[in-house]
């Protein structure tokens, strides 16, 4: 029998066991972190959906708060616009009361849209296609527009947009 080369083989057979025992220990410790980063992923998914879900709930709970001033507030603005209990005093009143009735109508179109987006987000909104006036939707957006100007909107010159081909009266504002 040949001792060394028997030695030499133990000594081959002890280098490949702990070479095994090292990959083990590694394949150990990343199944570990692996474990550990599904652990962490699980719970942030769970908080992210108890979150959307309270986010739901706070959106539909808010929106159904809202409604009940702005539909008072479009009520008594229909009122004024239809001087139901008399003429203004001063014309300007009208138009100021078309103004807060428009305001209350756009306020209740984005508390619908907020909830809207809830919808989307659950999954539970159906798209309807239609025409859509382009006509009335860039004269509100010039009113917007003036609106957030700053500018008083009742010195402003008519801005009405023809059913032709454009403005009839262009005032562009730096």
């Amino acid at each position: 029998m040949d001792w060394n080369r028997i030695e030499g083989n133990c000594k081959q057979l002890k280098h490949k066991i702990k070479e095994a025992l090292t990959f083990q220990a590694e394949k150990d410790e990343l199944i570990a972190e692996l474990e550990q980063a599904k652990a962490n992923s699980d719970l942030a998914r769970r908080r992210a959906e108890a979150a959307n879900l309270a986010k739901s709930r706070f959106l539909a709970t808010i929106s159904h708060e809202l409604r009940t001033p702005v539909n008072a507030i479009l009520g008594f603005s229909e009122v004024m616009k239809g001087e139901l209990f008399g003429s203004h005093a001063i014309a300007s009143y009208k138009e100021y009361s078309n103004d807060i009735h428009a305001s209350g109508q756009h306020l209740l179109m984005l508390i619908n849209e907020i909830l809207d987006l809830s919808r989307i987000e659950a999954g539970r909104f159906d798209l309807k296609e239609e025409a859509v006036a382009l006509t009335h939707i860039v004269e509100d957006c010039g009113h917007s527009c003036w609106q957030k100007s700053g500018r008083s909107p009742w010195k402003r010159p008519s801005n009405r947009i023809s059913h032709g081909f454009g403005p009839t009266n262009v005032l562009f504002v730096k």
